[in-house]
C-alpha cells in the first residue's frame, strides 16, 4: 500500500516561485471550493503543504505529513546560502538548474505563521538527515501538538528506505482527524 494512506494526502507540487518557498499558488485554483487538502510531501513538497496550509483561509488544510522538511528562513545569508546549495547540488541529482529553483526558498512567510498552525500534523525524518534533523527539532518546538517520527537508521529518503515509519505517521494523522469528527 501506499505511505500516503490510499490518497488521503494529496501531494503538493512545488511549482511557484514564492510562497515561502513551497509550491503554494498566490491563490485559489479557479472553481475552489471542494474539500479541504491534506498536503502531504517531502523536502520541497512539504513546505509547499506548509506555505498552502498557511495562506488558504475557510480550513483549506485539515491535516499535514511532512517528511523530511523545514520551515524555510528568515536570515537572507542563511536563505541565500540554501538557495546555493541546492543549485549546486542539481547537477548530481540530475536536476536540470530550472528545475532546481523550484526548490528555493524566497521569503520567510512559513516561518512567520507556524503559530498558526493547528491542523493535525506529521513530521516524519530519519535519524541521519543532518541537513534536515534541526528543521525538524525547530518544527517540533513551534508545533507542540505536531506527531514526530524520527527514524533509526534512515536519512534523507526516509519513504523510500522505510515505507512503513511514514504510512505509520500518515495513519495517526487520520486517527486525530477521525477522533475530532
Amino acid at each position: 500500500p501506499s505511505p500516503w494512506g490510499g490518497g488521503f494526502v494529496k501531494k503538493v507540487e512545488n511549482t511557484h516561485r514564492g510562497g515561502g518557498g513551497g509550491g503554494a499558488p498566490p491563490h485559489p485554483p479557479p472553481g475552489g471550493g471542494g474539500p479541504p487538502a491534506r498536503p502531504g510531501g517531502h523536502r520541497g513538497g512539504g513546505s509547499g503543504g506548509l506555505a498552502h496550509a498557511l495562506t488558504r483561509s475557510g480550513g483549506a488544510a485539515d491535516a499535514l505529513v511532512l517528511v523530511s522538511t523545514g520551515p524555510g528562513f528568515r536570515d537572507p545569508d542563511a536563505m541565500s546560502s540554501w538557495n546555493e546549495r541546492v543549485r549546486a547540488n542539481a547537477p548530481e541529482y540530475t536536476v536540470s538548474e530550472a528545475a532546481a529553483t523550484i526548490a528555493f526558498h524566497h521569503d520567510s512567510l512559513v516561518m512567520d505563521r507556524l503559530a498558526d498552525l493547528t491542523v493535525p500534523l506529521a513530521l516524519v525524518i530519519g535519524d541521519g538527515d543532518r541537513a534536515f534533523l534541526g528543521a525538524n527539532d525547530y518544527l517540533e518546538r513551534k508545533l507542540p501538538h505536531a506527531h514526530r517520527t524520527t527514524v533509526e537508521g534512515a536519512r534523507h529518503f526516509v519513504m523510500r528506505s522505510h515505507p512503513e515509519s511514514v504510512a505509520d505517521a500518515v495513519a495517526t494523522v487520520i486517527a486525530e482527524l477521525e477522533a475530532e469528527n
